[in-house]
């Protein structure tokens, strides 16, 4: 193994010399998330992708590995206050696989992505892509763009479910996996492939518990499925936003009011791609839904 990598026990003893948690993540992309997260309410924590510790291998189960190791080594010391590793959810509840240990903080939604679907990010993108004033950019607009971008997203609920029995179930030939890239997904238009499916699906949901609810979407919807498709509708209702400002739709801004239109204030100003949208919003964690980490963030040293 590379000199430069951390041990476990190394970890343990860096909590609790400093008096400062040890965050366990999975990849590169967690870290400035959780580092923000903790930023957010003034926790000061060293957060490691788990790649960089020692006799385990990448993602959940080297998180889970290391916490393992971590306990070998801790003499039945309590380690809670001091290190927690942070694992997305993805299909493993669904699989009886959830960890139990009370330093492994399982994610209530699918992944990390799935925290970031919100009206404050969707509230964030208005402002940043247009010139919209705080009089303008009301609750109840706010409100109906946002429901309208969450419609949409139902779209992905068959394919979630139809990917997550091809998780739970080694013997069945999903038409659809969580391998694949939203891309592919909707380059081969698998979505319309599952209509004869779905009453089979239902039946698949009702064994597990899972009803066609936002929390439940959230749940069984690969995370980057879902953001990358929450960032595309997000993009095209803002654009949508000029016309109804012009139409009287929507309350007009001043421009549009006079009747210079080109002018509106709902117009985009700035052009981003999805991709862009995603960088966008993961870089302000005030849009994120992340309350439950830290308030366990707050229990540590």
């Amino acid at each position: 193994m590379p000199g430069l990598l951390l041990e476990a026990d190394e970890l343990l003893n860096e909590a609790i010399m400093s008096e400062t948690p040890v965050l366990i993540v999975e990849g590169i992309d967690d870290i400035r998330v959780y580092e923000d997260v903790a930023k957010s309410i003034d926790k000061n924590t060293e957060v490691y992708a788990v790649e960089n510790i020692s006799d385990v291998s990448e993602g959940c189960r080297g998180v889970i590995n290391c916490i393992e190791n971590i306990r070998e080594v801790s003499n039945d010391f309590n380690i809670e206050p001091y290190v927690l590793g942070i694992v997305d959810r993805d299909s493993r509840p669904y699989r009886g696989e959830a960890p139990t240990d009370s330093a492994i903080l399982l994610l209530n939604w699918y992944s990390m992505e799935s925290h970031f679907i919100t009206s404050k990010a969707t509230e964030f993108v208005i402002r940043t892509l247009t010139r919209t004033s705080g009089r303008l950019l009301t609750d109840s607009l706010i409100s109906k763009v946002h429901e309208t971008i969450c419609e949409q997203l139902f779209g992905l609920f068959y394919i979630s479910l139809e990917s997550l029995k091809g998780a739970c179930k080694t013997d069945y030939e999903s038409t659809v996996g969580y391998s694949m890239s939203i891309g592919q997904i909707k380059g081969r238009d698998l979505a319309g492939k599952l209509i004869e499916k779905k009453d089979e699906l239902n039946c698949f949901a009702e064994d597990f518990n899972i009803s066609q609810s936002w929390d439940d979407l959230l749940k069984v919807c690969k995370g980057k499925w879902i953001f990358t498709e929450y960032c595309y509708q997000l993009k095209l209702q803002v654009s949508l936003l000029k016309d109804k400002c012009e139409s009287s739709e929507i309350e007009q801004c001043q421009f549009c009011l006079s009747e210079a239109f080109d002018k509106c204030l709902y117009k985009i100003k700035n052009t981003y791609n999805e991709n862009q949208l995603q960088d966008l919003i993961i870089g302000n964690i005030s849009t994120g839904d992340f309350d439950y980490i830290k308030t366990r963030l707050v229990e540590m040293v």
